[in-house]
């Protein structure tokens, strides 16, 4: 199979007398071994973070995620298991650009939100 993951990327900055194109990827394809994905509006709090690879169900073999913080107020940090609690590296801003990358098969992701109960969409696709 080839091509059933599709993403166009586009990037740039103008900001006063800083411009900067960025990157313009355009349309990029990579393939799928297996149809499946999970995907999923979780609640966050600031009280504890969620193991999200203990959600995840359906997923052999975890490929592309992203995350999108569809709060209007606070943001969330994420980054790998790291002894039972979360090693931040980093964060959602509220409805700001989304976290998009390829997991490793043998992640441990959790999350945590700010200050209040954060909800997020997360999706990961089978590899």
């Amino acid at each position: 199979m080839a091509n059933e993951i599709s993403t166009n990327f586009q990037l740039g900055l103008i900001n006063g007398n800083l411009n900067d194109p960025g990157p313009n990827l355009g349309q990029i394809l990579v393939g799928q071994s297996v149809a499946a994905l999970w995907k999923r509006t979780v609640t966050l709090t600031a009280a504890a973070d969620t193991d999200v690879g203990a959600l995840v169900a359906g997923i052999t073999t975890a490929g592309i995620c992203y995350i999108f913080n569809l709060d209007a107020t606070n943001y969330v940090q994420w980054g790998p298991n790291n002894a039972g609690a979360i090693d931040v590296i980093g964060k959602l801003k509220p409805k700001d650009i989304p976290a998009v990358f390829r997991l490793d098969p043998s992640f441990s992701l959790r999350m945590k939100a700010n200050t209040g109960n954060c909800e997020i969409l997360i999706c990961i696709y089978e590899d």
